[in-house]
């Protein structure tokens, strides 16, 4: 019974993301029509997660370091292809792309840190990819 539990979420959350990529999409046509300037004010709102460091303030190593510094440039980069796309294109037809490259990427680390993947997992990264 807990396991349907969550498929119910699961569903939750993509009526969740329709409305966020319909939003984006009003924002990036009507209100602020340069995918540079909304990217701008996502990664200046993004920056406020640093607050969380105070919670365990230690200094990174340089292979911390350089994930998060990594990570932080895809974002930045993701963000305004995302936008980009968005404005050029229609909501139904990025958002699919957009799932589906989160779910290949995340597959693809899977792979080169050694893991490996249930069946359960494998049907879901398919269905993502899908845009289902």
């Amino acid at each position: 019974m807990q396991d349907m539990f969550f498929i119910y979420i699961a569903i939750l959350a993509q009526f969740f993301y329709a409305f966020a990529f319909l939003g984006d999409k009003f924002v990036v046509e009507k209100t602020i029509k340069h995918p540079s300037v909304f990217t701008f004010f996502i990664n200046i709102f993004a920056s406020f997660g640093i607050l969380f460091w105070l919670a365990d303030p230690r200094v990174p190593n340089q292979q911390e370091l350089a994930i998060g510094i990594f990570s932080g440039v895809m974002f930045t980069v993701n963000m305004y292809l995302y936008f980009s796309a968005l404005r050029e294109s229609a909501a139904s037809i990025v958002a699919p792309m957009f799932g589906g490259a989160t779910a290949i990427c995340t597959a693809i680390l899977e792979l080169f840190t050694g893991g490996s993947f249930g069946l359960n997992t494998s049907v879901g990264i398919v269905l993502l990819i899908a845009g289902i």
